[in-house]
């Protein structure tokens, strides 16, 4: 997560004619790999809330996410699972 905000962060150096064109790779360009690893985040965060009283945890079927840049920096970082295990420490680093 912390690892994210820094891809984040350098990327808003890059131009949109730089984020925009399909390189032939698997998630097309570089803001399709963004919005793939903000879903996967997600996905894991939702998944590592589930409580066994919440039943069994199924995969999102919304669509992923199509974000702009300055939309997934902008998105507020989860902080705290179930028994308040808190992730803050994932997202900043000392």
């Amino acid at each position: 997560m912390w690892a994210n905000r820094q891809l984040l962060d350098g990327c808003a150096a890059i131009s949109a004619g730089e984020l925009e064109p399909d390189l032939r790779i698997s998630h097309n360009t570089v803001l399709g790999t963004l919005n793939h690893i903000y879903d996967g985040e997600r996905v894991w965060l939702l998944c590592l809330r589930t409580t066994a009283d919440l039943g069994t945890w199924r995969l999102p079927q919304d669509p992923s996410s199509q974000l702009a840049l300055d939309a997934l920096a902008e998105m507020p970082p989860p902080t705290r699972l179930p028994g308040s295990r808190s992730l803050e420490k994932l997202y900043w680093r000392d």
